[in-house]
């Protein structure tokens, strides 16, 4: 259970929690710069990268913190159950794992466009393939990964066991991003193991199953309608 915690580390906000970090670590680094006299660029990249490691620890403290109000609420919170999984469940999960090869193609488009883009400005072609490279490695990891989740989680047998959560409230992260305004929901749940935050996928949903398999640890949204779209991101 304490694995799903690392689901959403920084509870929904990590995406302003990077942008503040980047800044306020550029920043700084900047601003150690201008104190050596030799101007020596070679000392920025770790004044960027010190602070940037530091502000982040130091958000998923900030964020993480549990009130004395969330204590009393663990500390009451019921034993978890686990049963057997409703049939419904096993394509759920598989489901949920899916390859989603309209992103791959989309991020594979995106980084032969970047490539192009940066010869035809720099017409540096070995930094351009050496940027190409790294795009393409990290998409073709993020390929590896969740191939690799689909194949174990295919597996899903009889032998899987799952406990259903009810939430014990939802909140809205609000962000904005291409002149438009996104809402992102978190599930918010006490257990005896602590809290968790799980994001909120499913319009029609207040409950998740959480389900064990195979040493791997998961979650469905429980919707009455059993029909699921999930971002696979």
């Amino acid at each position: 259970m304490k694995r799903l915690k690392f689901r959403c580390p920084f509870k929904g906000y990590g995406f302003k929690i990077t942008i503040v970090s980047m800044i306020l670590s550029i920043f700084t680094a900047l601003g150690m710069l201008i104190l050596f006299a030799e101007k020596n660029v070679d000392y920025l990249l770790p004044f960027v990268i010190i602070p940037f490691i530091l502000i982040e620890m130091l958000a998923y403290l900030f964020v993480n913190r549990i009130s004395s109000e969330e204590k009393e609420l663990i500390a009451e919170a019921d034993e978890l159950c686990w049963e057997s999984l409703d049939n419904w469940m096993y394509e759920a999960v598989k489901d949920k794992y899916r390859i989603n090869w309209i992103v791959f193609i989309i991020l594979c488009v995106l980084a032969a466009t970047f490539f192009v883009v940066y010869f035809i400005k720099t017409k540096n072609l070995v930094t351009s393939f050496m940027l190409f490279v790294t795009f393409a490695a990290a998409i073709f990891i993020w390929l590896g990964v969740s191939a690799f989740l689909r194949k174990r989680w295919s597996a899903i047998d009889s032998t899987a066991e799952c406990t259903v959560l009810k939430s014990h409230h939802i909140y809205t992260v609000k962000s904005y991003g291409r002149g438009r305004v996104y809402y992102d929901n978190y599930y918010v749940f006490y257990t005896p193991n602590g809290r968790l935050v799980l994001k909120k996928e499913q319009e029609n949903c207040s409950k998740v199953c959480v389900i064990k398999f195979n040493g791997m640890i998961t979650y469905i949204e429980y919707a009455e309608k059993r029909q699921y779209t999930y971002s696979n991101l």
